[in-house]
């Protein structure tokens, strides 16, 4: 069957459709086009799908080519005549909207990070690369340029298909390829993203690995009411003593024993 042809057949599909409806062209243009029936969008993506353009899948389907592009992209459509860079970037757009639908963040595939960030090894960053899925427009902005921004949080976060993703996350994807429960920042700096600072952890192996907080300041260790220093390892009482240095020695010597090079009180 020629390409004529096949456009000829869904052209019948859509009249059929519009005519169930009660659709007619008065109709359309009285209120702009705006309303489409059930079932128009579904034949116009499977013309796109046949390898009928945005243009002609426009024209007949009496449809807006910003709307036939906005589904397209928001379905997952891959174009035939596309680039195998535009149909990877469909495709992950997706994956990851699809997933956010169903209550769940997943990052894009490592070789599409790949391809659309240099990784800076020595500083952790992440720089734009030229991409072939985004207009010209965006290109002259962003390529070359350094992706992210610094969140309140102290992590570095970059929008990617509309959602925000943690850095170190998309990095440790784009390294090790896989996504890691918990990735923990080893010397406590969430914006440093070397890979020689992200490690694989649980979460409470993460949780371990903070800094001190109290009046002390010292993890582990409380000054009592009677001035002495006391430490503490979770809900142990580990003894009292005349210093916090002593205290936070006595603290350090279990908590090291037992939690490793995860405890963060040993930086």
């Amino acid at each position: 069957m020629s390409a004529q042809d096949q456009i000829r057949q869904f052209a019948d599909e859509i009249s059929r459709i519009r005519e169930a409806a009660g659709d007619t062209e008065e109709d359309r243009r009285r209120d702009g086009g705006r309303r489409t029936p059930r079932g128009v969008i579904s034949v116009a993506m499977n013309m796109l799908m046949a390898g009928a353009t945005v243009t002609e899948t426009a024209e007949v389907c009496g449809v807006s080519q910003s709307c036939l592009s906005a589904t397209a992209k928001r379905r997952g459509v891959v174009f035939p005549n596309s680039n195998a860079a535009v149909r990877a970037a469909i495709a992950e757009r997706a994956k990851v909207t699809q997933a956010y639908i169903n209550g769940v963040q997943v990052t894009p595939g490592e070789e599409w990070l790949r391809a659309a960030f240099e990784y800076l090894p020595t500083t952790g960053q992440l720089v734009w690369r030229q991409r072939d899925d985004v207009p010209v427009s965006w290109n002259a902005r962003y390529t070359g340029k350094f992706a992210g921004t610094r969140h309140s949080m102290g992590y570095v976060t970059v929008r990617i298909f509309c959602r925000s993703f943690l850095a170190h996350r998309l990095i440790w994807k784009m390294i090790h390829g896989y996504d890691a429960v918990t990735i923990d920042h080893v010397n406590g700096n969430r914006a440093d993203n070397r890979d020689l600072n992200l490690r694989d952890a649980t979460r409470q192996q993460n949780c371990w690995n903070v800094a001190g907080r109290g009046r002390s300041g010292i993890k582990g260790v409380r000054q009592t009411a009677y001035g002495t220093f006391q430490a503490r390892l979770g809900h142990r009482h580990l003894g009292n003593f005349a210093s916090a240095e002593e205290a936070r020695s006595a603290y350090l010597a279990v908590a090291v024993a037992e939690r490793g090079a995860f405890e963060g009180a040993a930086r």
